[in-house]
C-alpha cells in the first residue's frame, strides 16, 4: 500500500469513528427516551385507573411523577430536536395529556391547556380525542351508580370536546391520524348518549313499576 492509499484509508476511517461515535450516542439517547417514555405511559395508565376508582389523591401522585418525566425528556429534546419526532415520544406525551386532562376535569372542572401541560401540541390534540373515550367509561360508571344527572353532563362534556375538535382540519401529515381518533370520538359521543337515554328509560320504567306495585299493595291492605 502507497503513502497515499494509506492517507485515504485513514481518512475514511477517522470518518467512519465519527459515525460510530454519533450512532453510539444516538443509540444511547433512544434506549433512554424509550424506556422513560415507557414509564410516562405506565404511570398515566395507573392514575387514569385510579381516577376512574375516585382515588383522586394517589392519582394526582401518579401524574407528578409522569410529569417529572416529562420534564427529563424535554429538556433532552433542547439539545436533541430530533428526537421528538419519534412516535414512542409522542404516545408518551399523549398519554400524559389524556391523564392530566381527565383528572383536571373531573377533580377541578377544567382543561389545562398543552403550553402548561409543556407538551406538543399534536400529541396533546390526541390525547384529547382519547379524552373523550375516557369520559364514556365514567359516565357509564355513573350510570352504574345512579348519577344519571352526572352522567348526562358528562356526556354533553364529550359532544362539546367533539364539536370543538371538528374546526381542526389538516392533513394527516401534520396531526398524525388525529381525523381517525376524532371520528372515533364521534361514533363514543353517539353511543353513549344511547346508553344514557336507555338508563334513563329504564329508571323511569322501574320506577312506574314501584308505584304501580305500592298502589296495588295498598289496595290489597284496604281489601
Amino acid at each position: 500500500m502507497s503513502k497515499d492509499e494509506r492517507v485515504v484509508t485513514n481518512d475514511l476511517e477517522s470518518i467512519l469513528n465519527r459515525i460510530i461515535d454519533y450512532l453510539d450516542e444516538q443509540y444511547n439517547l433512544r434506549e433512554w427516551a424509550l424506556t422513560l417514555s415507557r414509564e410516562i405511559v405506565r404511570l398515566s395508565g395507573q392514575a387514569i385507573r385510579l381516577i376512574h376508582r375516585l382515588e383522586f389523591d394517589t392519582a394526582l401522585n401518579k401524574i407528578e411523577e409522569a410529569r417529572v418525566k416529562i420534564e427529563e425528556i424535554n429538556e433532552k429534546l433542547r439539545v436533541h430536536p430530533e428526537f421528538g419526532e419519534k412516535g414512542f415520544i409522542s404516545s408518551a406525551f399523549q398519554e400524559y395529556t389524556e391523564a392530566s386532562l381527565l383528572f383536571s376535569i373531573l377533580k377541578d372542572n377544567q382543561f389545562i391547556s398543552y403550553e402548561k401541560l409543556d407538551v406538543p401540541c399534536v400529541p396533546y390534540l390526541l390525547g384529547l380525542g382519547d379524552l373523550v373515550g375516557e369520559l364514556r367509561r365514567h359516565a357509564l360508571d355513573s350510570i352504574r351508580r345512579e348519577e344519571t344527572e352526572k352522567a348526562e353532563k358528562l356526556v354533553d362534556l364529550m359532544e362539546e370536546i367533539y364539536v370543538n375538535l371538528m374546526a381542526i382540519d389538516y392533513p394527516d401529515a401534520l396531526t398524525s391520524g388525529f381525523r381517525h381518533k376524532r371520528d372515533v370520538a364521534r361514533s363514543v359521543v353517539e353511543k353513549t348518549r344511547g346508553d344514557i337515554t336507555l338508563a334513563l328509560q329504564n329508571q323511569q320504567l322501574t320506577k312506574k313499576i314501584q308505584t304501580l306495585s305500592e298502589l296495588l299493595g295498598g289496595k290489597k291492605n284496604e281489601i
